[in-house]
């Protein structure tokens, strides 16, 4: 009995390791590293993307993009935000990321470099590109704002300042993690190509090494309006190593469905989780179910996970694939 005893609080002890270790799933964005094996693929990738503004799911992808961009935008100003172009006789404002980041922080203020002064780093032909069409936003000038510029400003604010990511591969990086939580999936597709795929391109592209050793004289992406190949968009730990992220990912699922027993197993390669099968435990998909304030109440398998469903008509359908989860 002393020995049962001990055993579960071990297992105990290494469920709420494990826990800390995977809740939430992915790592804090400010720890994500770029993995540049995996950096110069999409660069590749994107060199090989076709500039394609006329296709009707770049279009619809793109559209998605500049129309929550707006509305992001707008939430900006009516929190206070002041945004300011920069013209072209002045000089950069900033001399570093932490200047910016302040500059929001104690002014509630963001300086935007205009497209008119720069949107690539050659003629592409790009003129076509959905990123230049006039939005309803209107600049110092009463003129018509390019959604790039929209783009520009607030990709700055929630990729770059709120969160203090930085400028340089990993901080973009970051930041392209950062402002994807504000997009919906739709919009995702475009943002990918406009952050991971340009970035990936300027810092481990043809010029990548060069661009890294001196920013100022970075050669910029061409500007293509197109879409990146679906594994691009990917989390970096799964394209580096997918048995290990399946594993963590599994680990993960059966701790949101309160399972501890399942989640030890799932960390150290043991078992699988059938991702299908998850979805139909946990109300609203793997991504429904949050943390419980109860350890003990998860350990025990009370976790809210379980009682969400218990009066529903699907609970026959869960119980079931939770036996098989058990199996």
């Amino acid at each position: 009995m002393a020995e049962d005893k001990k055993n579960s609080k071990s297992s105990a002890a290494a469920y709420a390791s494990l826990r800390s270790k995977l809740n939430p799933f992915t790592s804090s964005i400010k720890d994500i590293k770029v993995n540049p094996e995996i950096s110069k693929k999409i660069a590749d990738a994107y060199s090989a993307m076709q500039h394609n503004p006329d296709d009707p799911k770049v279009q619809k992808a793109y559209k998605a993009l500049i129309d929550e961009t707006v509305g992001q935008y707008e939430d900006m100003q009516k929190a206070g935000m002041k945004i300011s172009k920069i013209t072209s006789d002045m000089h950069n404002p900033y001399k570093s990321s932490k200047d910016v980041v302040d500059d929001v922080a104690k002014n509630k203020h963001l300086w935007y470099y205009p497209t008119e002064q720069g949107f690539g780093s050659a003629d592409t032909g790009s003129s076509n590109h959905p990123m230049l069409q006039p939005t309803k936003i209107l600049d110092a000038d009463g003129k018509p704002m390019p959604a790039n510029d929209i783009f520009r400003a607030v990709h700055d604010y929630e990729g770059h300042a709120k969160e203090g990511h930085k400028f340089g591969a990993t901080g973009e990086e970051r930041a392209f993690q950062e402002h994807s939580k504000k997009f919906s999936p739709e919009a995702k597709k475009a943002l990918l190509t406009e952050t991971r795929g340009q970035n990936s391109w300027v810092n481990y592209g043809p010029h990548g090494e060069a661009n890294r050793a001196n920013p100022s004289s970075t050669i910029y992406a061409d500007q293509k309006a197109g879409l990146m190949p679906d594994w691009a968009g990917k989390n970096i730990d799964e394209l580096a190593s997918p048995t290990k992220y399946a594993a963590k990912k599994a680990a993960a699922m059966a701790i949101r469905a309160g399972l501890p027993a399942l989640a030890l197993g799932a960390a150290s390669g043991e078992n699988s989780i059938d991702e299908a099968l998850m979805n139909t435990v946990i109300p609203g998909g793997t991504e429904a179910i949050g943390e419980s304030p109860d350890e003990e109440a998860i350990l025990r398998g009370e976790s809210q996970g379980y009682k969400d469903y218990q009066n529903s008509p699907a609970a026959e359908a869960r119980r079931a694939a939770l036996d098989k989860l058990r199996r």
